[in-house]
């Protein structure tokens, strides 16, 4: 798909990624992927990786965002918080897009 280093293909990423963590992940799985923003949302290690549709919006106001409406869906236990992407997230990214 693409040769260059680490970093740079994840800097291509283009949109806000979050790292989204609760006991329920499953549920959490389902949660975010109705919110309406959401572009793509799978798991990820211990965490899921929700991805935004917004491409010009801020992570960290994504983050909260997607804090306040896991909570008021009854996930009071789940936390968003961003991360940079890596070459696996890209990956899935353009498989989508395939």
């Amino acid at each position: 798909l693409q040769v260059d280093t680490p970093g740079t293909i994840g800097a291509a990423y283009g949109h806000p990624l979050l790292a989204v963590t609760g006991r329920d992940r499953f549920g959490l799985l389902g949660a975010l992927r109705a919110l309406p923003h959401a572009l793509s949302v799978y798991p990820f290690g211990e965490s899921l990786h929700y991805t935004d549709a917004r491409t010009d919006a801020a992570p960290a106001r994504v983050a909260e965002e997607v804090t306040v409406a896991l909570a008021a869906g009854g996930f009071s236990d789940a936390r968003a918080a961003p991360v940079a992407p890596g070459i696996e997230d890209v990956f899935m990214q353009r498989m989508q897009a395939s």
